[in-house]
C-alpha cells in the first residue's frame, strides 16, 4: 500500500510521465487524463463571427474589427471591438470554439496574435507573434492546433495548451485545419491534403490543388472530408472544385464549382455540404456530392448550425440563418459593413 506521500492520482501520474517524454509523445499521453471540468453539462449554442469592419489596418492607435458572439437564435450576446484583421484569399477556420471549456479562439491577422475569449467576452489567452491562418481544437484536451502560414508553400503547425503555452511544433503545413472526431485526428489543406495523428504522424498525404485549397470540413459520421480548391485569379493555375474524400483519403467526389469557392461546411446529421462562392452565392450538395440548390446570397463565409442543419451565412451587412429552401429564418446586423468574415458555429 502506498503512503500518502507516495500516492499519486491518475492525473498526476500522467502529468509526471508526460514531462519525461518528447513534446509529441507527451501530447498523446496527456489525453489519458480526464477532460477539464465544464461550467455546464450542456454548453450553450451560438455563432462566433470575426469581421473586417474597419478597413484600415495600419497607422492607427486603435482598430475596430470585431468578434461578435451570438446565441443560437442570432441575438447578440457580446461584441469585442479591439481587433485588427485584413483580407485574405479564403475564409479558413480563423475562429474556433471549445464548447466544453467555453472558449472562442481567434487567429488575429495583422497583430499576429493567438487569442482566446470566454463566452462572456473576457480575454483568457493572448500569445504574441503567432502568424496563423487557422485554428482547430482537440476537444478532449482543449489544445489548439494552429496553422502557421504566411504564404503558399511555407508553414508549420504549432500546438498550444488551453493556457496558451506552446507544447509541440510539427513541420507539415496547411492553410486550413479541422478536427476529425471519428478518427481523433486532424485534416489540413493547402496544396496538399494531410491527415495527421495526435502525435504528429502524417497518415494521409496527397496533392489536391495546383494553387491552393481554401477550406476543409469533416463529416463526423464517417471521418471523411470535403475541401474546396480555387484557381489563381488570372486563370493560369488551379481549378475551382469541390472535392470529397473518405477517411483514408480516397477520392470520392470531384465537382467543378463557380469561381471562387472559399468555404465548405458539413451538416453532422446527414452529411450535406454547404459551399460559399464568395459574394456569388451559397450552395448545398448531398452527402454524395449531388447538387442541391444555389441561392443568390452574397455570402462571405458560412458554417452549419449543428442542431438544425441550416447555414449561418455572413454577408457584408448582416448574419443570416438560411434553410435548405433558401429561406432566411433569422438575421442579425454587423456593427458596420465588412469586406470579409470568418465564422464558427457551436
Amino acid at each position: 500500500m502506498l503512503t500518502c506521500s507516495e500516492h499519486r492520482t491518475r492525473r498526476e501520474f500522467v502529468g509526471l510521465a508526460a514531462a519525461a517524454l518528447t513534446p509529441a509523445a507527451a501530447l498523446v499521453l496527456t489525453r489519458l487524463a480526464p477532460a477539464a471540468p465544464t461550467k455546464a453539462d450542456n454548453p450553450p449554442t451560438g455563432v462566433a463571427v470575426l469581421d473586417n469592419c474597419d478597413p484600415i489596418y495600419n497607422g492607427k492607435d486603435a482598430y475596430e474589427d470585431n468578434l461578435s458572439l451570438f446565441d443560437g437564435a442570432g441575438t447578440l450576446r457580446k461584441r469585442i471591438t479591439d481587433l485588427n484583421v485584413c483580407e485574405e484569399i479564403g475564409s479558413p477556420h480563423r475562429v474556433a470554439v471549445d464548447s466544453h471549456r467555453r472558449r472562442v479562439w481567434v487567429a488575429e491577422t495583422v497583430r499576429a496574435r493567438l487569442l482566446a475569449y470566454d463566452f462572456d467576452g473576457g480575454r483568457r489567452v493572448e500569445v504574441p507573434n503567432v502568424k496563423a491562418s487557422a485554428v482547430a481544437i482537440d476537444p478532449m484536451t482543449g489544445n489548439a492546433w494552429v496553422t502557421l502560414h504566411e504564404s503558399i508553400g511555407q508553414g508549420s503547425v504549432e500546438v498550444f495548451n488551453p493556457d496558451g503555452r506552446s507544447i509541440a511544433t510539427h513541420e507539415f503545413r496547411g492553410y486550413d485545419i479541422a478536427h476529425d472526431p471519428k478518427g481523433d485526428a486532424f485534416w489540413l489543406v493547402e496544396q496538399q491534403l494531410l491527415k495527421v495523428s495526435l502525435d504528429g504522424k502524417v497518415l494521409v498525404r496527397k496533392d489536391i490543388a495546383e494553387y491552393c485549397a481554401m477550406s476543409v470540413a469533416v463529416d463526423p459520421r464517417t471521418g471523411g472530408i470535403w475541401a474546396v480548391t480555387c484557381g489563381y485569379d488570372d486563370g493560369t493555375k488551379g481549378r475551382n472544385e469541390l472535392l470529397g474524400f473518405d477517411a483514408d483519403g480516397k477520392s470520392l467526389v470531384t465537382r467543378a464549382v463557380d469561381k471562387q469557392p472559399i468555404r465548405v461546411s458539413v451538416d453532422p446529421k446527414d452529411g450535406a455540404v454547404w459551399v460559399v462562392n464568395e459574394r456569388r452565392g451559397l450552395s448545398w450538395f448531398t452527402a454524395e456530392g449531388k447538387p442541391g440548390d444555389t441561392f443568390k446570397i452574397p455570402a462571405l463565409t458560412a458554417d452549419v448550425d449543428r442542431r438544425t442543419g441550416h447555414a449561418w451565412a455572413v454577408t457584408e451587412s448582416e448574419l443570416l440563418k438560411v434553410d435548405r429552401k433558401g429561406e432566411v429564418v433569422a438575421r442579425a446586423k454587423h456593427k458596420g459593413k465588412t469586406t470579409q468574415a470568418w465564422i464558427a458555429c457551436y
